[in-house]
C-alpha cells in the first residue's frame, strides 16, 4: 500500500514538473451564432455572440452596426446602444457568450427588405474570429438555407444545465434552465398538464381532498417516488411520448371534485426516496382562460394560487414553484423544431424497461406538426441527400424519433464514444421546409472532438415550402 502511496505522489510531481511544458491553448475563436436572422412577425430579436471556450478575463470588443434602409433611433435600437457606428460589448469572465437586443421601433412601416449588418472588430491577438464572423438581420422573415450551429447546453458536462430549442429556418436557438419549471399546461383544446420531465419530476394522486391540511404524515409511500439506479416505474413519470393518454395528472375535468390533489416529488433521478422539502401537494382546475393552480410545499398550509392562461402561439405554458410565477420556457410553437436536452427516457433494468433519465436527448417538436426521419448512408450521405430524395423519405411524427440514437456514450463492439458517423437526419418543419440534420460532435474524446454539453450540428435547406 505504501508503495502505491509513494507511485501515486511521484506521478503528481512528475505531472506537476512538466505542466511548464504544456503547449499553449489555441486562440479563443468567436462569432455570431449564425450568419443571419430575420425579426419575421417579432418588435425584438436577440443578436448572440458567441465563444468556443471560457476565457478567465473578460473578453471587450466592437461590433459594428451597418443599416440598410433604416436608421438607428428612428427606425430600431439596440441594447448596448450603438455609439460611432458601433456596440461595445463583452463577454464575462467564465461565460461563453453575450447578446444584443436589437427592437424595432413603434408606428414604423417596413417592408421586409430592410437589414442590419453586424460584424465583430477589435478581437485581440488571444480571441480570433470564428466561423460567423459577420451576420445579417433581415426585417422580414428569412428562411435559412442552412448553417453549423454550436448548441449552448451551458455547464454540467453530461447533466447539462440547459435544454436548447433549435429553429432552423431562423437560424436560431433558445437555451432554457431544465430546472426553471415544473408543470406544463397544455394550450390546445384539451385540459393536460405534463411534469417536467427533463429535472426530472415524478408524481402520485393522492387520497385526499383537503389540500391545505395534508401533510407530509399523511403521506406513506415516498419511496414509490424515487426515479434512477433502477428505481422508478411509468406509473409516476409522464410518457416520453408526451402522450397524453399516459400521463400522471390526468386531464383536468370541468368539475373540480372530480380532480385530484397529487403529490410532486422535485428529487431529481439518483434513485433516492424524496424527501418532505422536496415534495409538493397540487390540486389544478379549469378557470375561464385556462388553469386555476393550488400548491404549496407538503408540510405547508399557505397555498399559494396561480392562474395560467392558454396561450394558441404556444404549445404549453409554464409553471415555476420556486418563481410563484408563469415562466417562458419553449418559444412560440411555430419557432423552434428540435429540443436538445436531459430528460427521461428509457432503458431496459433486469429483463424489464424503466424509466431513465438521459443525456444528449433530441426530442420533435410534434406537437407543432414537425417530422423527422433518419437517414442511413447505406441509402445516401448526406452530402447526396437533395429535393429528389424527399418523396421516399419515411418521416415521423414521434417526439423521440431522434432520441439518444444520434450518439454513442459508452464503447460497444465497433461503436466509438462520439456522434454515429452512418446516419444523419431529414426534418420537416411546421411551414414544410425541409432540412438535412448532421450531428458533427458531441463528447470530449479524441475521435469526438467535441465538448459535453455544447454539442456542434450542422444543416442545409434541401427544399424550402411551396
Amino acid at each position: 500500500m505504501k508503495q502505491l502511496v509513494a507511485s501515486i505522489l511521484l506521478m503528481a510531481v512528475i505531472f506537476t514538473g512538466c505542466s511548464k511544458s504544456d503547449p499553449p491553448l489555441p486562440a479563443i475563436k468567436l462569432g455570431f451564432e449564425s450568419a443571419a436572422q430575420g425579426f419575421g412577425d417579432v418588435e425584438e430579436v436577440t443578436v448572440k455572440v458567441v465563444i468556443d471556450r471560457a476565457n478567465d478575463a473578460d473578453i471587450n470588443f466592437d461590433i459594428d452596426v451597418t443599416p440598410s434602409e433604416v436608421n438607428y433611433n428612428e427606425h430600431f435600437t439596440t441594447t448596448p446602444a450603438v455609439a460611432d457606428g458601433k456596440i461595445n460589448v463583452t463577454i464575462p469572465a467564465g461565460s461563453t457568450e453575450t447578446s444584443v437586443v436589437v427592437k424595432k421601433a413603434d408606428d414604423q412601416f417596413f417592408r421586409g427588405t430592410e437589414f442590419i449588418d453586424f460584424t465583430v472588430k477589435s478581437i485581440s491577438s488571444s480571441v480570433v474570429a470564428g466561423a460567423n464572423p459577420t451576420l445579417k438581420l433581415s426585417f422580414g422573415a428569412i428562411v435559412s438555407t442552412g448553417t453549423s450551429m454550436r448548441l449552448n447546453g451551458g455547464t454540467g458536462g453530461s447533466s447539462a444545465i440547459n435544454s436548447v430549442f433549435v429553429d432552423f429556418s431562423n437560424n436560431k436557438q433558445t437555451s432554457v434552465l431544465r430546472a426553471s419549471w415544473h408543470l406544463a399546461f397544455y394550450s390546445g383544446d384539451t385540459y393536460n398538464v405534463l411534469l417536467n420531465d427533463t429535472k426530472p419530476l415524478t408524481a402520485v394522486a393522492v387520497n385526499a381532498t383537503d389540500i391545505q391540511n395534508f401533510k407530509f404524515a399523511d403521506f406513506t409511500y415516498a419511496d414509490s417516488l424515487a426515479l434512477g439506479f433502477g428505481s422508478g416505474t411509468f406509473e409516476v413519470v409522464d410518457s416520453y411520448l408526451h402522450d397524453f393518454s399516459k400521463t400522471v395528472i390526468k386531464p383536468v375535468a370541468e368539475n373540480t371534485a372530480e380532480n385530484k390533489i397529487y403529490v410532486i416529488a422535485d428529487a431529481g433521478s439518483a434513485g433516492a426516496t424524496p424527501t418532505a422539502d422536496q415534495l409538493y401537494k397540487v390540486k389544478i382546475n379549469r378557470s375561464a382562460k385556462g388553469y386555476t393552480v393550488q400548491y404549496a410545499k407538503i408540510n405547508e398550509t399557505t397555498i399559494n394560487t396561480i392562474e395560467v392562461e392558454k396561450n394558441s402561439q404556444y404549445n404549453y405554458q409554464f409553471l415555476s414553484f420556486a418563481d410563484k410565477k408563469v415562466t417562458p420556457v419553449e418559444p412560440q410553437k411555430s419557432k423552434w423544431d428540435i429540443e436538445w436536452t436531459y430528460g427521461l427516457y428509457y432503458t431496459n433494468f433486469m429483463g424489464t424497461d424503466i424509466p431513465y433519465a438521459f443525456s444528449d436527448l433530441v426530442y420533435t417538436n410534434h406537437k407543432a406538426g414537425v417530422k423527422i426521419a433518419e437517414v442511413l448512408n447505406t441509402t445516401v450521405t448526406y452530402e447526396s441527400y437533395n429535393a429528389s430524395h424527399i418523396a421516399a423519405t419515411n418521416f415521423s411524427s414521434d417526439r423521440t424519433h431522434i432520441a439518444s440514437k444520434w450518439r454513442v456514450t459508452s464503447p460497444s463492439g465497433t461503436d466509438q464514444v462520439g456522434v454515429r458517423k452512418d446516419r444523419f437526419y431529414v426534418v420537416q418543419d411546421a411551414d414544410g421546409n425541409v432540412y438535412k440534420l448532421l450531428f458533427v460532435n458531441f463528447h470530449s474524446t479524441a475521435v469526438d472532438g467535441g465538448e459535453r454539453g455544447y454539442p456542434n450540428i450542422k444543416y442545409e435547406l434541401v427544399k424550402q415550402a411551396d
